[in-house]
């Protein structure tokens, strides 16, 4: 299992139809992982505005040797966003995934940092502010 440590995500709101097109997780944009707690609790706490992410990509699968995602790319609008950005939708520990259909966008406006240590349908995430 990839262990992606802790990380910091930006999410829509719960009821966004988003996310029931998910598999145990919510849809979120990764702003940075691979962090200690304390690291990801300090990270993105002051200044941090909602910003509504558009999709401008097609689905895009990927593909590693213990872990596989399908992802939707969105368009930069802040200056700590990641490189490349996106948005996931599904993964897999195996080398098939669904591919789900989404379109548009949405507001992200919960900053959260979760514990991505084991199986992602395990992950817990804290909101840190919204």
């Amino acid at each position: 299992m990839k262990n992606f440590k802790w990380c910091v995500w930006l999410i829509p709101a719960k009821n966004h139809h988003w996310n029931s097109l998910t598999n145990g997780f919510p849809v979120h944009m990764t702003v940075k992982s691979f962090l200690e707690r304390e690291e990801a609790e300090s990270f993105l706490t002051e200044n941090f505005d909602p910003v509504y992410l558009k999709i401008v990509s097609n689905p895009i699968a990927e593909y590693d040797e213990d872990f596989s995602a399908l992802y939707y790319r969105v368009e930069s609008a802040r200056n700590w966003f990641p490189e490349n950005p996106h948005i996931s939708f599904y993964y897999s520990y195996e080398q098939s995934l669904k591919v789900v259909e989404a379109k548009g966008g949405a507001l992200f406006d919960q900053i959260v940092i979760a514990n991505c240590q084991n199986h992602f349908r395990n992950w817990t995430y804290e909101i840190l502010l919204h």
